[in-house]
């Protein structure tokens, strides 16, 4: 996708496809669970994709929004490994992996651009 502000890096859109393909995975589980946990799961997934679309659009808020997250993904992930849950691994590379990702000299460039781009059209 290209836009005023350049063609998004790669960085950029490798994160939006594991945030499409974690928000897919999300709420194919909780279809599978079933109950009161499916209404979670695809709530869940749901906001993992609006995250990707956002994020894919280049909007400096979600990039702040996803940082935001991934610290508390991390979190979660330390206390889950504290507790014997390997699970909590995921939990912790996940997170590192899309900080990461954002954080690349590209990715900052671009969503800087993006929102200067914002204020000169207001």
């Amino acid at each position: 996708m290209s836009s005023p502000r350049g063609p998004m890096p790669g960085t950029v859109q490798a994160l939006v496809i594991l945030l499409y393909v974690g928000g897919i995975y999300v709420a194919l589980y909780g279809l599978s669970q079933g109950g009161p946990y499916l209404a979670v799961q695809l709530v869940h997934g749901l906001l993992y994709v609006g995250l990707a679309v956002f994020v894919q659009l280049g909007k400096s808020w979600a990039r702040t929004v996803l940082l935001f997250l991934c610290a508390i993904g991390a979190m979660r992930g330390v206390l889950a490994l504290s507790d014997g849950v390997f699970a909590g691994l995921w939990l912790l590379v996940a997170p590192a992996l899309y900080l990461i990702l954002l954080n690349t000299h590209a990715a900052r460039v671009w969503f800087h651009r993006a929102s200067r781009q914002v204020t000169e059209e207001q």
